[in-house]
């Protein structure tokens, strides 16, 4: 998914541009596997858990109160232009200097987005920008997947390490705390911490050398196509792409985390 808070990509801000067909040549299908998989990694907004209520509700609802009365339509289209505008958009194997991370970084970066969103109000980095950082820094705005605890439990009983790795700050470090399944985690990996995001091959290198794994010996489960599926391949990971809402694309293509586990079997 796109990076963490102070809220995701609502999916009504706007159609995503056409994706080429699902194909990658480092991920493998499970026969041609050399060694056996040991960790599993996943991404955290769009994968394991959503905002509960939605983007654009929280954030008109944060307007009101400011006095700015905007529609969830024109909050989506905004929060589109404004997150395209200070995030951009790198591909997988992009240089590290277009990936790097920190705390300060992704505050300010979504200082600017919420200054724009709300560009009637003069004073919307401050307050209102502080309120909405504060508001996705706490689990109850967060709900799991249903296929989530499953998946997780399944995948724990197997004897596998299980991680998330997100582009986010150290706040979700407070939501996994809060929510449940999730809340003992013991690898859980946000750019800001890393020094740098997805899809940049300088994030996975952190985690492999964390985790002392080696590529192929770790898997990657994600929403985002370019940011998890791309970025985990690209750097010599299995990978997968869930894409709960979309037809069958191919045996790296899963519509419920579920399917992991048909995977790895």
């Amino acid at each position: 998914m796109t990076r963490g808070t102070p809220g995701p990509l609502p999916s009504s801000a706007g159609a995503k541009p056409a994706e080429r067909p699902l194909a990658s040549p480092s991920a493998t299908a499970p026969g041609q596997r050399r060694r056996p998989i040991r960790a599993v990694l996943f991404d955290a907004v769009g994968t394991l858990f959503h905002s509960a209520p939605s983007i654009t509700r929280v954030y008109a609802d944060a307007g009101a109160q400011a006095g700015i009365v905007l529609s969830e339509a024109e909050i989506g289209e905004r929060f589109l232009a404004a997150f395209r505008r200070h995030f951009g958009r790198p591909a997988a194997g992009s240089p590290e200097e277009l990936t790097r991370s920190s705390e300060a970084i992704e505050r300010d970066r979504w200082r600017r987005i919420v200054a724009d969103v709300f560009e009637e109000l003069p004073d919307a980095s401050g307050t209102l920008f502080e309120g909405l950082w504060d508001h996705f820094s706490r689990g109850s705005s967060w709900r799991l997947f249903a296929d989530v605890t499953p998946t997780w439990t399944a995948l724990a009983e197997r004897g596998l390490r299980i991680g998330i790795a997100s582009n986010f700050d150290r706040r979700l470090l407070a939501v996994v705390r809060d929510l449940p399944t999730l809340a003992e985690c013991r690898h859980v990996y946000h750019s800001a911490g890393v020094g740098h995001a997805k899809p940049g091959v300088a994030f996975i290198r952190a985690i492999e050398a964390d985790l002392g794994l080696s590529p192929d010996e770790l898997l990657f489960v994600g929403d985002d196509r370019v940011n998890d599926y791309e970025g985990a391949a690209n750097a010599g990971w299995h990978s997968l792409w869930l894409g709960r809402q979309r037809p069958a694309e191919g045996p790296h293509h899963i519509q419920s985390l579920m399917e992991t586990l048909e995977w790895l079997a």
